[in-house]
């Protein structure tokens, strides 16, 4: 079963997501992979601090809040 996401209005903290990855994935390989790297970064600085996606916003940003 697929994760399901749950759209959340506002966060305390969000982390940005291109507005179309698969499209970056195809066309430019080696922005996409720093948007994937800095991704990384914030999510383990998140994880790191107690906070946890709490799902998805509008954009298609993260919603981050704690745990």
């Amino acid at each position: 079963m697929a994760p399901v996401a749950q759209h959340v209005a506002a966060a305390e903290w969000s982390i940005s997501t291109p507005q179309d990855i698969e499209a970056l994935r195809r066309h430019d390989r080696a922005a996409a992979a720093q948007w994937r790297a800095a991704q990384r970064v914030e999510l383990r600085k998140a994880f790191a601090g107690g906070w946890k996606v709490a799902g998805v916003m509008s954009d298609g940003s993260y919603a981050v809040a704690r745990a």
